[in-house]
């Protein structure tokens, strides 16, 4: 059977054997075919990795082999307070960065679509305002607000904000003009339009701004505390990195990709959750 007849059957449900399969079998056959080659890939990676360790073909100061990060990362680490403590004084800078800087992008990016004179007149100042690299305002901000949390919750707000709002009014300007026109033809008033039309033509935009949001929050604190921290995820990756300890600094640093990945994670199942009515 050629390659056309078998994707042929596939779509209409049959496998090669003849059997029939539903569309729920289906996906998860293919979530577990994609499961399997991600494994496959992470594998690959780090026998790679390893090999080349091994063979001296990387230089132990600067990046170590995965045996020596796995086995501190889940020797020491893991089963220490050090680690936990300062992913608690992290997660708790990236949490109300999160909230603060998305409720006040979405309300002021909902705002502007609502009032569109005043998008006239914000924009080349959002415009200004945005384009300041952050990373260079992280000294500013240590310098305002202290080493403590302050200044990595006004550093991570600084970048979310200009997500959000982007994100909200490209949303805003999706809606159909007709439809909004023709609604008010039939006497809805502001509130209903915006309720019933601009804001769920909005929402997918909304939360693909609060997923890249949720992750550059993470990373807006971790920038922060890199530059000067009392405790954090990031000031402990640069006090190993300052001792040349690079199997600490890279067990660090996959425990951020981790936590970053679980958070993409429950962002989009929260969407899926939200946005459940556009699979209708």
């Amino acid at each position: 059977m050629d390659g056309s007849r078998v994707a042929e059957r596939r779509e209409a449900g049959l496998w090669p054997s003849g059997k029939r399969v539903s569309a729920r079998e289906r996906r998860a056959r293919h979530r577990w075919m994609v499961l399997a080659y991600q494994f496959l890939v992470a594998v690959i990676a780090l026998g790679s990795w390893q090999i080349c360790a091994t063979e001296k073909l990387l230089d132990p100061t600067v990046i170590s082999s995965p045996g020596a990060v796995f086995g501190y990362l889940f020797g020491k680490a893991i089963f220490g307070s050090e680690l936990w403590t300062n992913t608690y004084y992290t997660m708790v800078a990236t949490v109300i960065a999160f909230v603060v800087g998305s409720i006040a992008g979405i309300i002021a990016g909902l705002l502007l679509v609502q009032v569109p004179v005043l998008e006239d007149i914000f924009d080349p100042f959002i415009t200004l305002m945005n384009s300041f690299p952050r990373i260079a305002l992280a000294p500013l901000f240590i310098v305002w607000f202290g080493i403590g949390l302050l200044s990595k919750i006004v550093l991570a707000v600084s970048v979310i904000f200009f997500i959000l709002l982007v994100t909200t009014v490209a949303g805003g300007r999706s809606v159909d003009r007709n439809l909004i026109a023709l609604c008010r033809s039939l006497g809805a008033g502001p509130w209903k339009v915006f309720r019933s039309i601009t804001l769920p033509t909005a929402a997918p935009s909304i939360f693909a701004g609060l997923k890249l949001g949720l992750i550059y929050s993470f990373l807006g604190v971790i920038v922060g505390e890199m530059m000067a921290a009392e405790h954090g995820l990031g000031q402990e990756a640069v006090k190993y990195s300052n001792i040349f300890q690079m199997d600490r600094v890279l067990a660090v640093l996959f425990f951020l990709a981790v936590i970053t990945t679980l958070l993409a994670a429950i962002m989009t199942v929260i969407e899926r959750r939200v946005l459940l009515w556009q699979r209708v």
